[in-house]
């Protein structure tokens, strides 16, 4: 006699509940999800950004999910990510779980797209490698679109269901924190933030309005969240926030063609911008510390093969050779300058390009730099160092503060033309946090002079001394 099959409401893979996490997510920095493809964009580029049929950009739910898998696995351990996304096995074995989540593709509205340069440097020289010139497309920060994230929790469900729905509510904490989506993460792109999210619970046990709201999509059971925390991070991580003026002009160069208003000079650079506000890039940023960082370690002693080893490890490669290419544990921030905020100008300098054998002018130009008025904090630059799996380095956070000093004192400068002066800052304030293995967080703070206000100095001496006794 064949086995009765089981009521539906009776079978482990029956529906308990569906939570919907829904919200306006907005690009706190530029996105860049390439399509692969060349020729996909209206720009000649070297990489161009994932559009839809309609040519609008968008960020596909495989992207996010990614993204909140890597979040989740971090914070809350496999087996609760194994209850949100699945196991491999599900697609080949009737013992597999397939995912619980439904993330959604999110088009992008008020979305501009950008071309930003990149170009690959001499480690030496400083100088550009052959071919190592290029540029790609970017959606610019400011563009928005629905979030929409659907968990359907069943029965098999049913033991873990407050700790699951626990999670989600720090799931919704960390995307209204911020989280990173995409390429050139490490460099501060991607960033995502959703200000103010909304989580529905439609517990189908507790009656039929569940159910009736769920079907006619109607909002129900919104559930309150957790007031909005500081993001945390995973244990070892040391993060640097600090906040500086501009002691001399800054130029971080988008190259133009222009004349001069009343004259005949032709301004061939201006200042990189995202939308009305001066832009740092953090590419420009992450070059400047991985050159001064292997400054530093000279002065230490290290030998060139350590330094190239060390930095490699934490500041990542993309070395074509097959196994190489390594992930950077070093991520930066992109920074801005507002111009009402920090008293920034934009202001023109007459330059000429000189014959070096006889002295004469040989044709006049102009460039256009920042310049700062007064000396109020004007640009935060943030910076955090990730610790390796295996095995965490102190000696890391060492180098990331020497680094900090250096940007503190001026001693280390940003931008074009550093041999005529420009991209020297002036520290005011900074902010230190490290995470330790138990997840407690440590702070400290500096002020204007550089003393430490907050803190005790003494792991910071002991980084320090960490990154010295490592050399190789």
């Amino acid at each position: 006699m064949a086995e009765k099959t089981p009521a539906p409401e009776t079978t482990q893979a029956s529906i308990l509940a569906r939570i919907v996490l829904t919200g306006k997510l907005v690009l706190a920095a530029p996105l860049r999800i390439g399509t692969g493809v060349e020729g996909a964009g209206s720009h000649e580029a070297d990489i161009y950004v994932l559009k839809d049929e309609a040519g609008c950009p968008f960020i596909p739910g495989s992207s996010l999910t990614g993204v909140l898998r890597a979040w989740m696995t971090a914070t809350h351990g496999a087996s609760m990510a194994k209850d949100f996304f699945g196991d491999e096995r599900a697609s080949r074995d009737k013992n597999g779980i397939q995912s619980s989540l439904d993330v959604r593709d999110i088009p992008l509205g008020n979305a501009s797209i950008t071309l930003r340069d990149g170009v690959c440097l001499q480690e030496g020289t400083g100088t550009a490698k052959k071919g190592g010139k290029f540029n790609y497309e970017a959606v610019e920060r400011g563009a928005n679109g629905k979030l929409q994230i659907v968990l359907t929790l069943r029965r098999y469900h049913a033991s873990r269901y407050d700790a699951i729905l626990s999670a989600m509510k720090d799931l919704a904490g960390a995307l209204r924190s911020g989280i990173h989506i995409g390429s050139l993460t490490s460099l501060g792109f991607g960033k995502a933030v959703c200000p103010t999210p909304h989580l529905y619970v439609y517990d189908f046990r507790k009656g039929r309005a569940a159910a009736a709201a769920w079907l006619c999509r109607a909002p129900y059971g919104e559930t309150a969240l957790p007031e909005q925390a500081e993001r945390c991070a995973p244990a070892g991580t040391f993060r640097v926030q600090a906040s500086f003026h501009l002691r001399t002009s800054l130029l971080v160069r988008r190259r133009t063609e222009e004349k001069l208003d009343g004259s005949n000079l032709t301004i061939t650079a201006k200042p990189l911008k995202s939308g009305e506000d001066f832009v740092l890039p953090g590419a420009s940023l992450k070059g400047v510390l991985r050159h001064r960082a292997a400054h530093i370690l000279r002065k230490l002693d290290w030998q060139e093969d350590a330094i190239q080893g060390y930095l490699e490890d934490l500041m990542g490669t993309a070395n074509d050779r097959e196994g190489t290419a390594k992930k950077s544990r070093l991520r930066v921030e992109e920074s801005y300058l507002k111009k009402q905020d920090a008293r920034a100008t934009e202001a023109a300098q007459a330059r000429m390009h000189a014959d070096r054998f006889t002295g004469g002018v040989i044709h006049l130009f102009g460039e256009k730099a920042v310049w700062q008025q007064g000396d109020a904090p004007a640009l935060t630059i943030r910076y955090e160092v990730r610790p390796k799996k295996d095995a965490p380095s102190s000696g890391d956070i060492g180098l990331a503060l020497l680094l900090l000093k250096d940007l503190w004192l001026g001693d280390v400068a940003l931008g074009g033309d550093k041999s005529i002066g420009r991209g020297r800052l002036q520290g005011h304030d900074a902010t230190f946090r490290y995470w330790d293995a138990d997840g407690h967080e440590q702070t400290w703070t500096l002020d204007e002079a550089g003393r430490l206000t907050a803190g005790d100095a003494a792991p910071l001496e002991a980084w320090v001394q960490e990154l010295d006794r490592s050399r190789g």
